[in-house]
């Protein structure tokens, strides 16, 4: 694009940007008062991922205006809360949120091995309307379920929700996995996207194994995606 053109078309862009966010807040309103499966939360997961396709459009051109709102909110609650407890919070790194899914058995999920049941996890079940939404299996939840939902799916740690309900933001950059340390490893310092991991509601049971990768831009945000917390050890 001409020099010339540029500018007023990323302005243009970004007002759009502004614009569609106002209109997603106002039919996840209207969303909440209509019911999880009605037309207008349709409208509303629609607009969610033409939100994000806009969002990566304006990172192409470097655009500094619009704020990475979900993974810059989820590291700022983490800074907001070491200075409360004086400790150190942060985002996991992928090793570490794997590793706390899975332990070092080598179990696909983080209950074991076993799929197929509706008392595990929030996954795409009955509830949902996806065309890979799994018709024999009721998990109880249309959406995201409470904390806690599924105890039985737990990790070999106890930690609850590793797998379905929301992807879970983590540390570090994505890029394909290349040779590195087998231990604690980190990905790498720089990048455009950031790793998630988890799968959510949204999900095929099979994308709930712990070692399923998804990213996104930090300024993505959406109704199955979230985070949790590390304490770092005095």
């Amino acid at each position: 694009m001409h020099e010339s053109l540029q500018k007023p078309f990323i302005h243009d862009l970004v007002y759009l940007y502004d614009h569609l966010n106002g209109l997603c807040e106002q039919l996840s309103t209207a969303a909440e008062e209509k019911g999880k499966r009605s037309r207008v939360a349709q409208w509303r997961d629609n607009l969610e991922n033409a939100i994000h396709l806009l969002v990566e459009i304006l990172h192409r051109f470097d655009v500094k205006e619009i704020e990475p709102r979900e993974r810059v909110d989820a590291v700022k609650f983490c800074q907001w809360l070491s200075t409360r407890e004086r400790r150190k919070y942060r985002l996991p790194t992928e090793a570490e949120w794997e590793y706390a899914a899975k332990g070092n058995d080598g179990r696909k999920f983080p209950w074991g091995n076993y799929d197929g049941r509706g008392d595990l996890a929030n996954f795409a079940d009955r509830n949902t309307v996806f065309a890979w939404s799994d018709r024999d299996i009721d998990d109880g939840y249309p959406e995201s379920s409470p904390v806690g939902a599924f105890p039985l799916g737990a990790s070999p740690f106890g930690i609850e929700d590793m797998a379905g309900n929301v992807w879970e933001w983590c540390l570090d950059y994505y890029e394909l996995y290349r040779p590195g340390p087998k231990v604690n490893s980190r990905g790498p310092t720089g990048g455009t996207k950031r790793v998630h991991r988890g799968g959510s509601w949204k999900s095929r049971f099979s994308s709930l194994r712990t070692t399923v990768r998804s990213s996104n831009v930090p300024g993505f945000s959406c109704n199955d995606l979230g985070f949790r917390v590390v304490c770092e050890c005095d």
